[in-house]
């Protein structure tokens, strides 16, 4: 079986510490990357090709040594709620963004949730 470790991000400034505490999750268990963009329900096609294309440079940005791993670049379609029990099966560890994360310095950090029932724990990242 495949070990995977999967970050959703948004663009806010919590996102980019995410994808990177996300990669070297993935390196510590020698897992594929899943990098997740949620788009809302009804987007058409032109939006979610706009929206890989964006994940792709995103990542690039971000980890611009690469990641060390795989990565798969995907887009959903729908909420958090809809679309995660598609997300989570055969996933180790899950990192989402907050909903309340502002675009500021002061956005809260990300959060880190395991598979179902599990704990959700903040994780601090050092300004960049």
């Amino acid at each position: 079986m495949i070990r995977r470790v999967a970050v959703i991000v948004d663009g806010s400034s919590a996102a980019a510490p995410a994808l990177r505490e996300a990669a070297a999750q993935a390196r510590q268990r020698n897992a594929v990357l899943d990098v997740i963009c949620l788009l809302p329900d009804g987007a058409d096609a032109r939006a979610a090709i706009l929206a890989r294309v964006w994940l792709g440079e995103f990542t690039r940005r971000e980890c611009p040594l690469g990641v060390g791993v795989p990565v798969r670049l995907r887009v959903e379609l729908g909420d958090l709620a809809a679309v995660l029990p598609v997300i989570q099966p055969g996933v180790e560890l899950l990192l989402t963004v907050p909903a309340e994360a502002g675009t500021g310095p002061e956005a809260p950090s990300p959060a880190v949730a395991p598979r179902p029932g599990g704990w959700l724990r903040a994780l601090r990242h050092a300004p960049v």
